[in-house]
């Protein structure tokens, strides 16, 4: 019983950083105010980038 509480523990704490990870998408798109606004904070240029397949 002994060996599986530490165990138990590393695996939530695994679980919980990978759910916070996936929660916060660095690549999801962004409204244009959003992105606009995020690069004026850092004092990057804004590229957008599009396509079309036809």
């Amino acid at each position: 019983m002994r060996r599986s509480l530490p165990a138990i523990a590393l695996l939530a704490l695994v679980l919980v950083a990978t759910a916070a990870a996936a929660a916060t998408d660095p690549a999801a798109p962004l409204t244009y105010e959003k992105a606009l606004k995020a690069a004026k904070h850092e004092g990057k240029v804004l590229v957008i980038d599009f396509y079309a397949d036809w």
